[in-house]
């Protein structure tokens, strides 16, 4: 039974030495307003823009979805 305590005490203390070395992960903090392109220079329908000005100004969609 002695051994087992031993060899108990052995595992564990081993465990709580090499658990820094098990795990290591890195933070990687990046601020919003870095994040993504700068989609401020995107023409875009205001609102209350009518359909007809927003083709004047944009042109044909691509496509179409129904409503």
């Amino acid at each position: 039974m002695s051994i087992l305590k031993s060899l108990c005490g052995l595992m564990l203390a081993t465990l709580m030495l090499l658990q820094p070395l098990m795990a290591n992960a890195e933070s990687v903090r990046v601020p919003i307003a870095s994040q993504g392109g700068n989609a401020s220079d995107i023409a875009r329908p205001t609102a209350g823009m009518t359909g007809d000005r927003v083709l004047a100004r944009f042109g044909e969609p691509l496509r179409a979805l129904a409503p």
